[in-house]
């Protein structure tokens, strides 16, 4: 009989097709909105061909979600890998706007089959004490791999066009599903935790659920905002001169910002259960978006995109690391966590290019995608004034 690999193997080859899972995901992100624009598209086409790739994604993640629950977690994914490459083939060969839209839904679909039973994964394999350390090398690993399939997608652009755009990034994601962990992966029951507690194992249920939907409202807005510079700046960077290399530079130093963030937050920074460290970097954010019109030049910009990665970074991790901490439903709450982002993916964009078309300026999608932030903001401090958390210490000469 063959042995079975250990939980540690099984980790770094998640983290490795993760990698490679949005380093070719991104790089063809990356390069639709050019697709469209080639093909005659205005700001309205660039926030609605690719919402139909969301609306997909939002739905089949609840699904593959709870099914993974059930089903395993990586039976699913060739299936994902298939879609994936079948969209690559039809965008390249798209000759107007409705092939490329018709196109969308497999796009959707091969990201949807793919992240919540992965992630899913992590949570059954890491025990209590590990989950934030394991997460944190999940996201490391999908940041790196989102920064340079954004940085890829403007250089291939720049320098070859769209069949070398699109297909490296059908090749990244078939180099991910051959590294993904197959049956034989020990996934039942994750490992045993040794001995002690981990936060989360003394945080009230109540405290817990608090939180997590604090998180997914945060990683909401932080993926309304990226949503609308991935699918809005190309308009604007076009008419400012800037050539497809820049914009692949710009997105890749805020996910790299993002993949620092996941590197300090896997160490020994603390961000979990803490209401305050979920908000302040959302606010910081909201600040440079809504300045985002006012850069003087390209410098500034640059010089503005840790602050959008490191927020961007620290709502993520909040997001799923509450998802998974949960003892139970794993796969359900990753769903949520990723269906959360494909309608962020859906809405803010949508609505901010039916802005452009409306108003004209082109200016307008990032001062509404930092309104989505403040909105969500809001939403979680009315959530914070119900909680009563830190426990407050006992008064004096009283047992807690």
């Amino acid at each position: 009989m063959t042995p079975l690999p250990s939980v540690e193997k099984v980790l770094r080859r998640i983290y490795a097709s993760a990698l490679c899972m949005d380093a070719g995901f991104f790089l063809v992100l990356a390069a639709i909105p050019y697709k469209i624009l080639a093909l005659g598209g205005g700001p309205l086409a660039l926030g609605a061909i690719p919402a139909i790739s969301s609306v997909t994604y939002i739905g089949l993640t609840l699904v593959a979600g709870r099914h993974s629950d059930r089903a395993g977690r990586f039976g699913m994914n060739s299936w994902g890998c298939l879609c994936f490459a079948a969209f690559c083939a039809l965008a390249l060969a798209a000759r107007d706007h409705a092939p490329l839209a018709l196109a969308m839904p497999l796009l959707g679909a091969g990201a949807a089959l793919y992240w919540p039973a992965v992630q899913a994964a992590i949570g059954d394999l890491a025990s209590p004490q590990d989950l934030k350390r394991e997460i944190g090398r999940f996201n490391l690993a999908w940041g790196v791999g989102k920064a340079l399939g954004f940085l890829m997608g403007g250089l291939l652009l720049a320098a070859c066009g769209f069949a070398a755009a699109f297909g490296t990034g059908a090749a990244l994601v078939t180099i991910s599903f051959l590294l993904l962990p197959r049956g034989s992966a020990p996934l039942a029951g994750g490992r045993a935790a040794p001995g002690g507690a981990d936060a989360a194992a003394v945080v009230p249920a109540a405290t817990a659920a608090t939180f997590r939907r604090m998180a997914w409202l945060a990683n909401f807005g932080a993926f309304g905002a990226g949503g609308v510079l991935n699918h809005q700046l190309p308009k604007w960077f076009a008419v400012s001169g800037w050539s497809e290399a820049r914009f692949g530079i710009f997105l890749a130093a805020i996910y790299l910002a993002q993949a620092a963030a996941f590197l300090l937050l896997a160490g020994r920074v603390r961000f979990a259960w803490s209401v305050r460290r979920l908000l302040v970097p959302q606010l910081a954010a909201m600040l440079v978006l809504a300045a985002l019109p006012l850069a003087p030049g390209w410098g500034w910009l640059l010089a503005a995109a840790p602050i959008l990665g490191g927020a961007f970074g620290v709502c993520y991790a909040a997001s799923i690391f509450y998802s998974l901490q949960a003892p139970t439903g794993k796969g359900r709450n990753a769903g949520i966590h990723e269906s959360l982002i494909g309608a962020a993916n859906f809405a803010v964009p949508l609505t901010a290019g039916g802005a452009v078309r409306a108003s004209g300026s082109l200016a307008l999608p990032y001062p509404l995608a930092a309104a989505v932030m403040g909105l969500a903001v809001a939403a979680q401090a009315h959530l914070a004034r119900r909680l009563s958390w830190p426990p407050r210490p006992a008064p004096e000469g009283r047992s807690p």
